[in-house]
């Protein structure tokens, strides 16, 4: 806040760069601590992303008073970050109640029997009130994505490997070092990409369907 206050920013700009400063702080810091948990995993199930969405439903309870300040002062301005926090709730509870309503068997093998099934997606739609079957790819994509990072950092760290500490270098980290999960993820999304790029007649950038891969997420 000084140095703001020395760049002749008032005290209320000084107070809301300071917080911005904290909140991604404590981004990072959550990542390393996520990264640090699924490495110590010693297997990652539709019961762990569960858990990862009840804990981002609690986060609000969790907030310090000087968050709880922050986020009231916010309110107050007119500002997105209440309503961001209010849209991801609302998310995190599509997605509980699409997890609810997978049957038992699609649970134990969602890539399977609930992504490679138009029928089954419909019957979650209808069950869950959805006006489309896109959260419930959203859903199938993050837990998918959660394997691939499990898979990798548990790896690494077995293989006595740094882990990365952000998303930059897990991308970076993957690129370099693959797992099987995620170069058939890569292998595939290319040829989707390929095939879109073919019937649109646009000419294929290389390496734009790798590095369209690597980003899907979170």
């Amino acid at each position: 806040m000084a140095e703001a206050r020395e760049r002749g920013v008032s005290w209320t700009e000084a107070t809301s760069e300071a917080m911005r400063d904290v909140r991604k702080e404590r981004r990072s810091e959550s990542l390393r601590e996520f990264y640090e948990g699924l490495a110590a995993a010693p297997t990652f199930d539709l019961g762990a992303l569960r858990a990862q969405y009840e804990e981002g439903l609690a986060a609000e309870d969790k907030m310090t008073a000087t968050q709880r300040m922050g986020l009231r002062f916010d309110q107050l301005r007119g500002g997105e970050q209440a309503q961001a926090l209010d849209e991801m709730k609302a998310e995190l509870r599509t997605s509980l109640a699409i997890l609810d309503a997978m049957t038992p068997a699609e649970a134990r093998n969602p890539l399977v029997l609930v992504k490679a099934s138009r029928a089954a997606k419909e019957r979650i739609v209808g069950q869950v009130g959805l006006s489309s079957d896109a959260p419930i790819k959203s859903v199938l994509m993050q837990f998918e994505w959660s394997l691939i990072q499990h898979e990798f950092l548990r790896r690494e760290r077995l293989a006595g490997r740094t882990l990365p500490r952000t998303q930059e270098e897990m991308e970076w980290m993957l690129r370099q070092r693959p797992t099987s999960r995620a170069f058939r993820m890569l292998r595939s999304e290319s040829m989707r990409m390929q095939g879109r790029m073919r019937a649109s007649k646009v000419a294929r950038p290389r390496g734009f369907a790798a590095e369209r891969g690597l980003r899907l997420v979170n």
